[in-house]
């Protein structure tokens, strides 16, 4: 069957409905993202299969963004401040480490 044929076929299905419905909230979630807004996270509970997976992968994305603009601004601010004392952060590759091992499916 070819796209188009798919697409006619599933057309008006509960699996269309469903599918659309996710393909929302993800947009919502990035659009929100590439506003500064990361605190926002796709929900799990109404999920499975594909749409859990990619969904759950996209939480922990931004949940190392967060983690990493958060890190960031706490180095600015103490440099801003001029203090001194090194501030413990982690480097971006350690960042990317730690958001790759949370990304992992059990």
């Amino acid at each position: 069957m070819l796209p188009n044929e798919w697409n006619a076929a599933m057309n008006g299905t509960p699996w269309q409905d469903a599918y659309a419905a996710v393909e929302r909230e993800v947009e919502q979630v990035i659009s929100a993202a590439g506003r500064g807004q990361l605190e926002n996270r796709v929900r799990l509970d109404d999920k499975t299969g594909f749409a859990l997976a990619i969904s759950r992968n996209l939480n922990t994305l931004l949940e190392a963004s967060e983690h990493v603009v958060g890190d960031l601004q706490r180095v600015l601010g103490a440099l801003a401040r001029g203090q001194n004392r090194r501030e413990k952060a982690l480097t971006i590759a350690d960042k990317l480490g730690a958001a790759q091992r949370l990304a992992r499916v059990k």
